[in-house]
């Protein structure tokens, strides 16, 4: 006598626990844009407080550049990991709609981290 073949967790109905990550990775999506205003107003007001003006042509100093860059970076990659780790677990407990979320999660993050990152490097060399 055989055993029953394990199933795929795509063949069967997603889990509560996957639609509960699903909803929370939509959560992280919809978070992003307000996040994003967070974290502009935090960098810009961390650096008026510093002494750097936003409009200046110039590029902040190093200090400017770490104590309101950091925060608002950080600010803004909260929702995106969010997104992305949520919309994972959903798609690994077999909800194929985590995909989108996931997606979404991830290029915000990819754009948090390389803003700064490519704004510094011009900095340096600029």
């Amino acid at each position: 006598m055989s055993a029953p073949a394990p199933t795929s967790p795509s063949w069967r109905s997603p889990s509560v626990a996957a639609r509960r990550h699903l909803r929370r990775a939509w959560m992280g999506v919809a978070l992003v844009p307000v996040a994003f205003v967070v974290a502009m107003l935090v960098g810009e007001g961390v650096g008026s407080l510093l002494g750097y003006d936003s409009g200046s042509a110039g590029f902040p100093p190093a200090q400017v550049f770490w104590l309101a860059g950091l925060p608002a970076t950080l600010i803004g990659l909260t929702p995106a990991v969010f997104a992305l780790v949520n919309g994972r677990r959903a798609e690994r407990e077999g909800e194929p709609k985590g995909l989108v979320p996931t997606v979404i999660g991830a290029v915000v993050a990819v754009y948090w981290v390389l803003t700064p990152v490519l704004t510094g490097v011009v900095g340096l060399f600029g």
